[in-house]
């Protein structure tokens, strides 16, 4: 008998401890559960805050404190893509033939294509609304020659060619002859105003020893 009240508490207190042993690995995994998901709502909640602090500071406000949501503007590549097979065919001319130029740099960014010679534009590619529009900065020979005689800031309004037809195409590329050719004309005459500057420089220096010599 008393085996038997033995053999019955052994069991009575390994239940007992088997018993709390599976109460102690739910109650912990219940809360690393709790844990896992109020992470993650403190993070969607951060990422939302974050999302709208990053809208609100991007996007205009009206008088009356209203938010304005405006739609993201379209990359000039984006435009372009959206232009005709036709349309692309002229742009792609236009480009190639300023592309050929010698010494030419090309610039690309979100709002236009642009084609150089050292600082000087050649020809500025965009597109507005569907249409190819290319931009010169064909200056007045008197302005140009004033500007670089007095190293004045005078800036030209730009001259503007809309392509709707190919026989804008031609006329692009005659411009691009045009700005070119000022181009090297107004690199010629920078030159020649250097050497007569150094020229009378000299001269005045000449002058000057001779005049202490004296």
């Amino acid at each position: 008998m008393t085996t038997l009240i033995i053999i019955f508490v052994v069991l009575a207190g390994l239940m007992c401890v088997f018993s709390v042993t599976i109460t102690s690995v739910d109650f912990a995994q219940e809360n690393k559960r709790r844990k896992q998901k109020q992470a993650e709502q403190e993070q969607l909640s951060q990422s939302d805050a974050h999302l709208s602090v990053s809208a609100v500071a991007v996007q205009p406000v009206a008088a009356d404190g209203a938010v304005m949501f405006e739609a993201a503007k379209p990359t000039h590549a984006a435009k372009y893509a959206a232009l005709t097979v036709e349309q692309r065919g002229w742009y792609d001319e236009i480009a190639r033939y300023a592309a050929a130029v010698d010494g030419v740099k090309i610039v690309r960014n979100d709002h236009c294509e642009e084609y150089k010679l050292q600082t000087r534009r050649v020809v500025r590619m965009r597109i507005r609304r569907g249409t190819i529009v290319c931009e010169y900065q064909v200056n007045n020979p008197g302005i140009s020659r004033y500007v670089a005689e007095n190293k004045v800031n005078f800036k030209q309004a730009a001259t503007v060619l809309k392509v709707t037809s190919y026989r804008e195409v031609g006329a692009a590329k005659d411009a691009i002859d045009i700005a070119v050719a000022e181009i090297a004309e107004l690199r010629r005459q920078s030159k020649e105003l250097e050497r007569e500057r150094r020229r009378q420089a000299y001269k005045e220096r000449r002058a000057s020893t001779q005049q202490s010599n004296k």
